[in-house]
């Protein structure tokens, strides 16, 4: 918004713990490893991050397809792709963020437990695969492979 003392309504927040993704905006990117690991900085670098921790400044859309194989057990797919909405004039033909799939498995044995397994691919846009930096370099383009699996009781 490039007034944001008008009463025009042209951005909208989402809250951060808003998941949508297994990589994209829900982790600092691009991450790079520090030239000495130690505990504050827990082995990695943000100091290329282009985006972090929370869905903004995108256009995205995320189909998504499910079945319930078992009566304790589901599973889904989803495609998830995102282009920056604004953008400076010199990054206008960078703004694709990329797109990620995602397979979600939830398996819930007995009541009051879940076991959630959740495995991704995140394929880079040009807003990362065209970033330099005099100091970190480029080569942002790599796909990223990762999952998480998640046991919660439910009380």
């Amino acid at each position: 918004d490039t007034d944001p003392t008008d009463n025009d309504f042209r951005t909208f927040t989402f809250d951060p713990d808003f998941n949508q993704t297994l990589f994209l905006f829900e982790e600092p990117m691009p991450t790079l490893t520090p030239t000495v690991a130690t505990d504050a900085n827990q082995g990695r670098t943000l100091d290329a991050a282009r985006t972090g921790y929370a869905l903004s400044n995108a256009f995205y859309g995320r189909p998504r397809v499910g079945y319930q194989i078992l009566d304790d057990l589901t599973a889904d797919v989803s495609f998830f792709i995102a282009q920056a909405a604004a953008v400076p004039e010199a990054d206008d033909n960078n703004r694709s963020y990329g797109s990620e799939i995602n397979a979600r498995i939830i398996y819930t044995p007995f009541e009051h437990f879940t076991v959630d397994g959740l495995f991704g691919a995140f394929i880079p846009g040009r807003y990362y695969s065209s970033f330099t930096d005099t100091d970190l370099g480029g080569n942002f383009d790599q796909t990223a492979f990762g999952g998480q699996l998640i046991g919660t009781v439910h009380f």
